[in-house]
């Protein structure tokens, strides 16, 4: 069964840290998480520090590290923090908003 949060219909929201969510990416993961049954949270919160939390596309659980994948955008500016908290990274090129949910997997 999937996990998954919901999003808002505009694309683009500006989060805390100022990085930008590519939600359509975010709804491809949810997409794809329906399709093939797996869990996937969208977006997705790593809190670094108290004050410091980071707001990532999507949470693929149970697939490439023993805390899941969170995945980002390949032009994202801020400092990487997955794998200090335990996840495998995964980056997409903005490229992938355009194309569809079958294309992830």
């Amino acid at each position: 069964m999937a996990c998954s949060q919901q999003l808002s219909e505009k694309s683009g929201t500006i989060c805390e840290m100022a990085r930008i969510i590519d939600e359509d990416i975010s709804h491809a993961w949810l997409a794809a998480a329906k399709d093939l049954g797996i869990r996937v949270t969208a977006p997705f919160t790593i809190n670094v520090d108290e004050d410091e939390p980071r707001i990532y596309e999507a949470h693929v659980q149970d697939f490439g590290g023993p805390k899941g994948t969170v995945v980002g955008v390949v032009d994202d500016t801020l400092r990487d923090c997955r794998q200090a908290q335990g996840y495998y990274g995964s980056n997409l090129a903005p490229s992938y908003r355009n194309l569809p949910a079958a294309t992830l997997y």
